[in-house]
């Protein structure tokens, strides 16, 4: 029994020196495709357990003010994100500020979609920092844009809540996160959105200040004087839904003076959340909302309102927006409104829009056919011929989508074909070559027996 003990025992330790060892190896491997610095991997990163307690296995990312890893806290089992920082090589005081900075922020701050503070490690001798954070699990809604393309406006307006929702607690605490952009936002798997990255934040400042921090097209022009305000963030963020819904950086935006032309970048989004984003979008910050707590209140506003363009909101999600009018609901409201010849003039248009006219054809041939119908009428019609311009312009993105992984698609076909034509002459090759082998061993050997008998 003793010496199946020991063999148990000996065997525990050579599958934990194993996982161990392969852990290990991963490490290097993360930490050997990020930029940090090994010569900052002693102290308490000197083994790929931080601080004796926080075991890295991931990469995250890298950012303005640092590394980001992932890992697991095992003293909780709880996922975590480390920022590691290199302060000792920073060129000015600056970045040790902004560190201090994130870390009081996330501290103060209690809320769902925010990274919670659980740690700071540090290593004096070389001047490395690490943030140790709750893990939020999810994607950045910019790898969301990659993958499926232009985001709905029914989940744009859950976003705009959201997004609102989470804000509203930080200007609550007197701060600003200056850099929202797609990037920084998480959508989690429970549907919901929440916000990440507090390294560029920095408290309320009306009056111009020394530091510029942001993502250019993201940040408000008050920003490249160095001041901020909680309408900074909410500029931010309208420049972020208008990328999800056009898939077009802000540079890209259409402008008219020094204000994005909305309803020109968007033409097939709702007027209300045209309104909206013009307004949020507006240069002067006194003619944005005023913080996100205003926000909300706009939206509630919005969702109340008895025009047939109005977010619905469901009873038991209290202030949430969480669906729109559905576009098949404006349709048959349009074609009841138009009458006998005009009502089937309106289908045989919407069906054509959606096929990919709509765009071309269909505001030209409504603003004839309005002249003839009440204002109402009028009024219903506008309001199809927004639908159908926005049904025209999803078909148009998903047709460039499927030619895309169709394209994508014939071009893996036929690299397979090349592969597979060049392994059978590989293989053809191969056999030939054991042919002739084969021939001259039978020659040489064949040569060898004559010689054989002619010495006989």
């Amino acid at each position: 029994m003793a010496r199946l003990a020991k063999d148990l025992s000996a065997t525990n330790l050579r599958v934990i020196d194993e996982t161990t060892a392969e852990a290990e190896a991963r490490y290097e491997e993360l930490v050997s495709t990020s930029a940090v610095d090994r010569r900052l991997l002693h102290g308490p990163f000197a083994s790929n357990v931080w601080g004796g307690r926080y075991e890295i296995d991931g990469f995250g990312g890298h950012g303005s003010q640092g590394t980001t890893f992932t890992g697991v806290d095992r003293k909780t089992g709880a996922r975590v994100a480390v920022k590691f920082f290199d302060l000792g090589r920073a060129k000015d005081w600056k970045a040790q500020d902004l560190f201090d900075r994130e870390v009081q922020t996330l501290q103060r701050l209690h809320h769902p979609g925010i990274p919670q503070f659980l740690d700071v490690l540090t290593d004096d001798d070389t001047g490395a920092r690490a943030l140790v954070m709750t893990f939020i699990a999810g994607e950045s809604l910019q790898a969301v844009l990659k993958r499926d393309g232009v985001v709905p406006e029914k989940r744009l307006w859950s976003l705009l809540v959201d997004a609102a929702n989470v804000l509203a607690t930080v200007h609550g605490e007197g701060v600003v996160h200056r850099d929202l952009k797609p990037d920084n936002l998480i959508l989690k798997p429970d549907g919901s959105v929440a916000v990440v990255d507090f390294g560029g934040v920095g408290v309320v400042r009306g009056k111009a200040g020394s530091t510029v921090v942001g993502t250019f097209g993201y940040m408000a022009p008050e920003q490249l004087y160095g001041a901020q305000t909680p309408a900074t963030d909410l500029y931010a963020l309208g420049a972020t839904v208008l990328t999800l819904a056009t898939n077009l950086s802000p540079e890209e935006q259409p402008r008219n003076g020094l204000a994005v032309d909305v309803d020109e970048a968007a033409p097939f989004l709702s007027p209300a959340l045209r309104r909206l984003l013009t307004t949020m979008l507006s240069p002067d910050p006194k003619e944005r909302p005023r913080d996100a707590a205003a926000l909300l209140v706009e939206l509630k506003r919005i969702a109340a309102s008895p025009s047939v363009t109005a977010p619905r909101v469901r009873p038991d999600l209290g202030a949430k927006v969480d669906a729109f009018w559905h576009d098949d609901e404006h349709v048959e409201d349009a074609v009841k409104a138009a009458q006998g010849g005009l009502g089937i003039l309106a289908a045989v248009l919407g069906t054509f829009a959606t096929i990919g006219l709509g765009r071309i054809v269909l505001p030209f041939l409504l603003t004839v056919i309005g002249m003839f119908v009440s204002p109402a009428g009028r009024r219903k019609l506008h309001l199809l011929r927004d639908v159908v311009e926005r049904r025209a312009q999803q078909l148009q993105t998903e047709m460039k989508k499927a030619g895309l992984q169709s394209a994508q698609r014939l071009e893996e076909l036929n690299l397979k074909d090349h592969e597979r034509r060049a392994g059978k002459k590989r293989r053809l090759k191969k056999q030939m070559r054991h042919i002739e082998e084969e021939l001259d061993r039978k020659l040489q050997s064949s040569r060898k027996q004559g010689q054989f008998w002619k010495r006989l």
